[in-house]
């Protein structure tokens, strides 16, 4: 029996939450490079600068953000839902972590007095970051010696990029599940711009993401595909010279490898979330971790920041699902 992208999506067992905790991990992993400054990312030499594991993991994300988010939209029963449901995963969890880099992080590692900290304009346009619109990266006083200057929480700035995703769906969702060949228009123009440099990358990469689910029926899974797929992304990082052209290629082929690995069957990886999505709070938690750790431990090389700022990053998620996530997506079914 030919399995399909649609038959996969019927139910809820797949291993996308393994996917992107692995995914926030990497993205630790390339930061605690950029972070130290003592060698390059592996990924970096390999593709001669094209690409990083951050890159890769970021572009993971948004793949597999536009295949769900496309489903949730058509699965919505109005737009108000789908509205309320994207808030409720984003906006609870962001909001504490700003205020905790407002008022824990600034005030304990500030070189400023706290009265000057806290009558400097830019300490209160941090707070701003809330609405995921536009990122204020630093904090005054904050980080400024550190090898990576100044930036309090350098992950937020995906954030604005995912929620104009979220918006074009809203805006075009209605059109094209009335007309599918609008969908294709829809991603040749947003690929079309991203080669002119006017559209981000990963606004690419979720827009391919949601024509995957568009077309889910008529994707089928095979394991030579995923395969040759994979040898792909790698002879494409190493090969190819192009920039743009690059990403593009990666965006197809690293999208069917993760549509493959997504919907493999294995119980101990599609219950991996069984005590929690932790994916999120890693991903908006790591970097001032990261940050802390690189201030007082700055003697550390990649290897050894990361493995100390996992487990700390990951008790911060864990508080961060249990006390903030899970408990605004309980408000998703109240009117």
């Amino acid at each position: 029996m030919i399995r399909t992208v649609a038959s996969c999506l019927q139910g809820r067992e797949n291993n996308f939450d393994f996917i992107r905790f692995c995914a926030a991990l990497a993205v630790m992993f390339a930061h605690s490079f950029d972070l130290t400054q003592s060698t390059k990312d592996p990924l970096y030499t390999f593709s001669s600068g094209k690409a990083t594991f951050g890159t890769l993991a970021v572009a993971i994300f948004f793949i597999i953000s536009g295949i769900l988010i496309t489903q949730s939209f058509d699965r919505s029963a109005d737009l108000y839902t789908f509205l309320k449901a994207r808030v409720l995963r984003i906006y609870p969890a962001l909001i504490v972590v700003v205020l905790i880099c407002v008022f824990v992080v600034g005030t304990i590692f500030t070189t400023l007095t706290l009265a000057d900290y806290f009558t400097n304009w830019y300490t209160w346009r941090f707070m701003v970051n809330m609405l995921a619109i536009k990122i204020q990266f630093f904090l005054p006083g904050v980080f400024e010696h550190n090898v990576y200057p100044r930036s309090v929480n350098g992950s937020l700035w995906t954030l604005p990029v995912e929620m104009g995703c979220y918006g074009l769906v809203a805006a075009f969702g209605l059109y094209i599940k009335k007309n599918y060949r609008l969908s294709i228009l829809f991603f040749l123009c947003v690929a079309a711009l991203y080669g002119k440099t006017l559209v981000d990358v990963n606004t690419y990469y979720f827009a391919l993401g949601a024509l995957i689910y568009i077309y889910r029926e008529k994707i089928s899974l095979n394991s030579f595909l995923a395969i040759a797929s994979f040898a792909l992304f790698l002879a494409n990082q190493y090969l190819n010279p192009n920039l743009a052209s690059a990403n593009i290629i990666n965006g197809f082929a690293l999208a069917y490898f993760l549509l493959y690995v997504g919907f493999l069957q294995n119980d101990s990886v599609k219950n991996f979330s069984r005590n929690g999505d932790f994916s999120y709070g890693l991903y908006i938690y790591a970097f001032p971790v990261q940050q802390i750790v690189s201030l007082k431990l700055a003697h550390l090389n990649p290897y050894q920041h990361v493995l100390l700022c996992v487990p700390i990053t990951l008790s911060f998620a864990y508080l961060s699902w249990h006390l903030v996530e899970k408990q605004a997506l309980r408000l998703k079914k109240k009117a």
